[in-house]
């Protein structure tokens, strides 16, 4: 099986993309001075490719959310609304009637609900994607990639951030409350941090562990307190062709401003292009071309607006 990049470097896990059988594998991303035919066709660049013909199209204008799974843990709704999630813990979580159950345990249970399930939808479109939750502070989180520095909530709450420890030994700064995206050349993740009370507070972790490739059944977006994630998914041609067709499927709760950042295979801190999409509220189609000398797979970054619920039904490249 061929991947863009080693699944491992320094012997930490790496978040990976498997590749088409005509692109080359992990040893053949070599850097440009290789002159390598994968290479050659690898490198593109911000000058090079283009977007055109970005569309959104409703086809219907009621939000019912399609295919939303459970966190196969607890008993929980199955939705993307965080307030309704957030009341299923609250009513499920015996904070008045056990001496040992504290408040910070009601936003942490939700966000483990949330996050599990969002996991078991990117399983579900045929990858891995490592979620973790729960108190920082004590008892910690950490999701295999990336952990959160053991702080008071209160000293977080000084300061504005927390700090994410990664598997590389680097740190990620996140602001708190609120979210951050974390990307580095070989990991794809994002941060949230909501809920600070004096000791306890409640810290969320997502990255990828291997991306789904056009994917065809829908995965919600993570949603924790109003926070709303974004989406790594693999843009992947059957063929080398240069023009590409997107067609992309999404349901939202609101009409919305959505990001798509398109990113390199071989070096995700690299942003090829970007553009933006104002999606109507309920379900919609949107389509795009990317034009390029050498089109190769790319790495689609989804970011809808925070306070938003939102589902990717489908993301389709042709050829």
């Amino acid at each position: 099986m061929k991947y863009n990049i080693d699944t491992k470097v320094d012997g930490v896990r790496s978040t990976v993309m498997q590749l088409p059988d005509w692109a080359g594998g992990a040893a053949d991303m070599l850097p440009s001075s290789s002159g390598t035919l994968t290479d050659r066709l690898a490198n593109i660049s911000p000058q090079t490719l283009r977007i055109r013909g970005i569309t959104a199209t409703q086809e219907s204008s009621k939000f019912r959310p399609e295919g939303v799974m459970g966190s196969n843990i607890y008993d929980e709704p199955l939705t993307l609304d965080p307030s309704k999630i957030s009341n299923w813990a609250r009513d499920t979580t015996p904070v008045e009637d056990e001496p040992d159950v504290t408040d910070w345990m009601v936003s942490a249970k939700a966000a483990v609900a949330t996050m599990k399930a969002r996991s078991n939808e990117y399983a579900r479109a045929g990858s891995k994607m490592a979620v973790a939750a729960g108190d920082p502070f004590v008892p910690g989180v950490n999701n295999g990639q990336m952990a959160f520095v053991s702080e008071r909530g209160s000293v977080v709450s000084d300061r504005g951030t927390a700090n994410v420890k990664l598997a590389t030994n680097q740190t990620a700064e996140v602001s708190v409350p609120g979210s951050t995206t974390i990307i580095r050349p070989n990991m794809l993740g994002w941060a949230a941090g909501t809920e600070l009370l004096e000791r306890q507070w409640t810290g969320t972790l997502m990255s990828m562990e291997e991306l789904t490739n056009n994917p065809s059944s829908p995965i919600g977006f993570p949603n924790i307190a109003g926070e709303s994630g974004p989406l790594f998914v693999g843009h992947s041609p059957s063929r080398r062709a240069l023009v590409n067709r997107v067609s992309m499927g999404l349901q939202s709760d609101q009409n919305q401003n959505i990001k798509v950042n398109l990113r390199s295979p071989n070096n995700y801190t690299r942003t090829l292009n970007s553009f933006n999409i104002d999606v109507p509220k309920g379900k919609s189609s949107v389509s795009f071309r990317t034009l390029s000398l050498g089109v190769s797979p790319m790495v689609a970054e989804i970011q809808p607006e925070n306070g938003t619920q939102t589902v990717l039904t489908d993301y389709s490249v042709a050829p």
